[in-house]
């Protein structure tokens, strides 16, 4: 118990620790989890038969059972909770199931062969959808790397055809909604969007019982979050559940708006996904993401069913220091309800989040601990592993910490919008980016740390976008 006390002291005054603890936790527990299961649920067929989703007005419980044990499925039941307004009676089945598809298809997916039984009579095309959504998280399983291409996935289509109730009248229409986690790109994407349209917005967000494992620490966001109001920005709480029956996953929360979508009559669901998710060299993706690739799919799909809604990003041109950038020297209303330390409100300033957060706003020639930062310093990376940043934002994060501590590295493209990504982004979003960046053309910079081989992803930009990349993608799952 003293060791314990001893260790969280001294990490309190040492940024180091705070990284290298956070790091080795979730080494740990992956370690834990896969050591000797490989062949288990590798090998082994599954075998899944699904419930008809029970309907209690706003909220949702899917059940299932399976003939073998799923890693990192705590139980075989899953409720979601939305507002009370919200009545899920007359959400069309499909996009029900698309949320369950894309919350489990990653854990479903570690088997190479699986076959899901359904309670009810699906669209023919979205089954399609689904087994193509399953392939991909098999092959591209960030949690274990020997898992095998080849894969058999198998949707037993239902027979029984569920009604669905009329939406009710009194449910105002929103042209917009954005996810929204109070951190510094969403806030950034929705006072761009106000700016730019003068439109209201629907603000969804996603109670992530991962992250805020303290109830009162979610309390503070969703405070936050209520003075939104003033800039005709309206918050929605959704209650997802999802630490109660599966262990730690990157969730797509964009998935909870779906109904949300369908109800206010909403065009476009906006998530803050920035730039490095999908950089390029010379129109080669050298660091694809599947959660871009995915959300297009659904775009299309939906498109093809004869929905009228879309997901896209307001800040893809843009990296987290461009975002941390604009919120200080454009919004900086909206910098005030930030809310993007993963340990506490107000930020801790020694973890990974707060100090790349701190070498941004340096950066930009403010003085952190006048935006609700502590005398903390930050921390010099030499004094780190390569590994103690997450790969997803590495470049960024190195390039702001070695700047302001006097390392030149080269990346300066980190402090510039990506022009090639405009068309994916808020319309006319260019005329603000303008005032604040230069455009970057190419060619990048990088310390060669993604292991990724480029001769397999021949696409450029604009395919892994298109309909064509997608439907050709899963015409190959068959």
């Amino acid at each position: 118990m003293v060791v314990a006390k001893t260790k969280i002291k001294r990490a309190i005054n040492d940024p180091e620790l705070v990284w290298h603890y956070s790091r080795d936790k979730v080494q740990k527990s992956f370690k834990k989890l896969y050591e000797g299961s490989e062949k288990r649920h590798y090998e082994i067929p599954i075998k899944l038969k699904l419930e008809i989703p029970r309907i209690s007005k706003n909220i949702i419980t899917f059940k299932w059972k399976s003939d073998n044990e799923i890693p990192m499925i705590r139980k075989n039941t899953w409720s979601i909770i939305y507002p009370n307004y919200v009545d899920l009676s007359t959400i069309p089945r499909e996009l029900l199931w698309m949320i369950y598809s894309l919350m489990t298809s990653e854990f479903f997916a570690q088997a190479s062969k699986i076959t899901i039984i359904l309670p009810e009579k699906l669209d023919e095309r979205f089954l399609k959808w689904w087994k193509g959504v399953l392939k991909i998280n098999h092959t591209a399983n960030p949690y274990n790397g020997n898992l095998s291409a080849e894969s058999e996935f198998k949707l037993v289509n239902g027979d029984k055809e569920i009604k669905i109730n009329n939406l009710s009248e009194n449910i105002d229409d929103f042209e917009f909604v954005c996810m929204n986690g109070m951190g510094k790109d969403a806030l950034v994407q929705m006072a761009m969007l106000r700016e730019l349209t003068q439109e209201p917005i629907l603000a969804v967000t996603v109670d992530n019982s991962w992250l805020f494992q303290k109830k009162n620490m979610f309390k503070k966001l969703v405070e936050l979050s209520e003075n939104l109001k003033e800039y005709d920005i309206h918050p929605c709480i959704v209650s997802s559940q999802i630490k109660e029956s599966f262990d730690f996953k990157i969730v797509p929360w964009q998935i909870f708006s779906i109904p949300l979508l369908y109800l206010h009559n909403v065009k476009t669901c906006y998530w803050a996904i920035e730039f490095p998710f999908n950089k390029c060299i010379n129109g080669i993706p050298v660091k694809p993401n599947a959660t871009v690739i995915l959300l297009e799919s659904i775009n299309n799909l939906l498109k093809d069913l004869g929905y009228e809604f879309e997901f896209k990003s307001g800040v893809l041109p843009l990296t987290t220091f461009g975002t941390m950038k604009l919120l200080i020297e454009r919004y900086p209303k909206f910098q005030k309800f930030q809310y993007s330390c993963m340990y506490r409100y107000p930020p801790c300033s020694r973890g990974l989040k707060c100090q790349s957060q701190m070498a941004y706003i340096t950066l930009c020639g403010r003085d952190y601990r006048e935006l609700g930062y502590r005398d903390v310093k930050i921390i010099d990376l030499s004094t780190l592993s390569t590994q103690s940043i997450l790969d997803i934002e590495r470049e960024p994060i190195e390039h702001a910490i070695n700047k302001v501590n006097g390392v030149n590295d080269g990346l300066n493209w980190v402090e510039k919008y990506y022009k090639d990504t405009l068309p994916y982004a808020i319309p006319e979003v260019e005329k603000i980016l303008k005032e604040h960046f230069d455009a970057f053309e190419g060619p990048f910079t990088s310390y060669g740390i993604y292991k990724y081989d480029v001769r397999e992803w021949n696409k450029t930009i604009d395919n892994i976008y298109s309909l064509n990349l997608t439907v050709n993608l899963f015409d190959s799952q068959d």
